[in-house]
């Protein structure tokens, strides 16, 4: 595995946004909230921040190295974009299980969804470097 890779990772960026999401959500916009409903609120703006430029992003790295939907080849190496994607969503699936770990620890099949995420995600973009 190429440890240059993580040399020119998005990663710790957008986990830093991430984290930013999430307190201007719980101590800012929600602080009139109940505790329990703040911090859900805060990660639901965090999923909203994650979701929608996802979307886009995913959207535009589809449109730009592919004619149409029958042509996408998961066995070619990811673009820079498709690398961009995949580390914006590793960073909020990382953050979004932390929040759960500590707040909802009950909440298995959650968790278990994201770490399924984090798996699948981190093995396209860091040990794979396809399939995106």
């Amino acid at each position: 595995m190429d440890f240059l890779i993580f040399y020119d990772s998005h990663l710790p960026l957008f986990t830093v946004w991430f984290i930013f999401t999430y307190m201007l959500g719980y101590f800012v916009i929600f602080k009139n909230w109940n505790n329990k409903y703040r911090s859900e609120a805060a990660s639901c703006l965090m999923s909203l921040a994650h979701g929608t430029p996802a979307l886009v992003l995913s959207i535009l790295s589809i449109l730009q190295f592919q004619n149409s939907i029958a042509q996408l080849d998961f066995t070619s190496p990811n673009t820079a974009l498709q690398n961009l994607v995949l580390e914006h969503s590793i960073a909020y699936f990382f953050m979004d299980l932390f929040h759960y770990i500590v707040l909802i620890p009950s909440d298995v099949l959650f968790i278990a969804h994201h770490v399924a995420s984090l798996y699948v995600l981190t093995t396209c973009r860091y040990l794979f470097d396809m399939g995106q």
